[in-house]
Parts: C-alpha cells; structure tokens; sequence
C-alpha cells in the first residue's frame, strides 16, 4: 500500500534538507502551512516516484520548483501557492499529464 504522509500546521520551522531519504511507495505529502524556508533540492521528485499529490502551499520556500518533480510519474495534485518560489515552471513538468491545472 501507499504511504501518506501529513505534517501539515504541524509547526515544523525547519529548513529544507539538501539531503533526502527515498520513499518510493509514499504517494501524498502534506508539508503547507509549516513556515518552512529555503529551496526543495534539486533530486526532490528522485525520491518520491509514487507521489501522486503534493501540498507545499503557505510556507516560505524560494528558488525554482525541481525539474525532478517531473519524475513523479502520478502527480495529478500540485499546491505549491503562497511561497516565494521565483523562477518559469520547468518545461520538464510537460510530461506530468495526470496533473490537473
């Protein structure tokens, strides 16, 4: 079976760790609302290829969205909003054809 994960108003004020552990039967994670800063490292969607639905949505993370994303092969789901990431959505994302817009 899948492997949910939620943290989300959790009060986790913890940056984001350049270093992950893989997952790769977790398909929801619910970090929002946690005031986490700082970027997601570039291997973050390496690491979750089950992910279907990601909610990252009223923290304080910067940089670009992970091209690795698209490496989530189930992602239909994407809440990235009230952040300050910068940066075009990566053209990578193209091939997520299960995300909903």
């Amino acid at each position: 079976p899948a492997t949910p994960a939620s943290h989300s108003s959790s009060s986790l004020q913890k940056k984001t760790s350049p270093q992950k552990p893989s997952f790769p039967r977790m398909s929801y994670l619910d970090l929002s609302n946690n005031h986490l800063t700082g970027s997601l490292p570039a291997t973050t969607g390496r690491h979750l290829p089950s992910l279907s639905i990601l909610y990252l949505e009223n923290n304080s993370l910067t940089g670009a969205l992970p091209a690795s994303l698209s490496k989530c092969r189930h992602l239909h789901t994407l809440d990235a909003s009230r952040n300050l990431f910068t940066g075009q959505i990566p053209s990578a994302f193209g091939k997520l054809t299960k995300l909903e817009t």
